[in-house]
């Protein structure tokens, strides 16, 4: 399996966690409010994961830091930080064990 298979099943896993294309643009529009469309936020998730990748590549060589080791609960950090301001009901607690049971075929 090439990693790109990875990154895009990773994608649908995040649409998928936040309630299917619809309750995805609103999430994203959360943070972003002028994101016009589903597909201006997909371009979004896909810069956001693919920026993360390369931040979580770096990161694993500092001995030094202590963020997560996993790559989504390091991406869901970023995504969907627990205690976000526009997160008031704390949905955001649940991202990474809902992507991860997604994205591993759990659900």
């Amino acid at each position: 399996m090439a990693w790109t298979d990875d990154f895009n099943r990773l994608i649908s896993a995040m649409i998928r966690a936040e309630g299917g294309q619809d309750a995805f643009l609103r999430a994203v529009r959360c943070s972003l409010p002028e994101t016009k469309d589903f597909n201006e936020a997909l371009r979004i998730a896909h810069n956001t994961v693919y920026h993360a990748l390369w931040d979580f590549s770096f990161r694993s060589a500092s001995r030094y830091d202590m963020r997560p080791t996993d790559f989504i609960e390091f991406l869901g950090a970023r995504w969907a930080p627990c205690g976000a301001a526009n997160d008031p009901t704390n949905l955001n607690a649940n991202w990474v064990k809902n992507v991860k049971a997604i994205f591993y075929g759990r659900s």
